[in-house]
């Protein structure tokens, strides 16, 4: 079945699992890369009085940190 050592790589299971992450793993990292060269665009915020200008995939990216971060702490 599995090898006693955990952590190891003897084939088997362990092999095609690691396998099937890093498929995985690449797939999202090359659609997350294509997003990001289609969402360079500069655009402009207004918030009140200031107004900034920044890539749309800074906004993006910073909004979903943001959003992480209070969905994280609210269930604390």
């Amino acid at each position: 079945m599995f090898p006693a050592r955990i952590g190891h790589k003897w084939g088997g299971f362990a092999l095609v699992m690691d396998s099937w992450r890093n498929i995985v793993a690449l797939i999202l990292g090359g659609l997350l890369g294509i997003f990001a060269l289609q969402n360079m665009a500069s655009i402009e915020l207004t918030f009140l009085v200031w107004t900034f200008e920044s890539r749309r995939i800074v906004v993006i990216a910073a909004s979903l940190i943001v959003g992480w971060f209070f969905g994280y702490a609210s269930r604390r």
